[in-house]
């Protein structure tokens, strides 16, 4: 990000919900990638930003994919690292998915 910004591109990092400064969702239902998505078309919205170029890595990836898919009208192109594309599959939740994939020591797995 100061890479781009020192070459005078406009950047914008916000943290998730639960990440950096910010405070966590009530509860889970509150804390979809729909929800997520729409915060970040209105904080676009705010900014007066049509169009963008997106970078995501990580657990950003995984937005910035589903930000693709819902609102292409606002990307002019995506650059994502580390996380490629998995479609949701409808009959197995997505940490569940990730946990029978990967075990339960993968970092992204999450205690309930």
């Amino acid at each position: 990000m100061f890479h781009l910004s020192a070459k005078s591109y406009r950047t914008i990092a916000p943290d998730l919900y639960g990440y950096g400064d910010t405070d966590a969702p009530p509860s889970a239902t509150s804390y979809t990638v729909l929800h997520i998505v729409g915060d970040l078309v209105a904080l676009l919205d705010a900014l007066g930003l049509g169009q963008v170029f997106l970078v995501g890595h990580d657990w950003d990836a995984i937005v910035a994919w589903w930000f693709c898919l819902l609102r292409l009208d606002r990307i002019r192109a995506a650059v994502n690292g580390s996380v490629a594309f998995q479609p949701r599959n409808p009959f197995v939740k997505t940490v569940q998915g990730y946990r029978d994939l990967l075990g339960d020591g993968i970092y992204m797995r999450i205690a309930y």
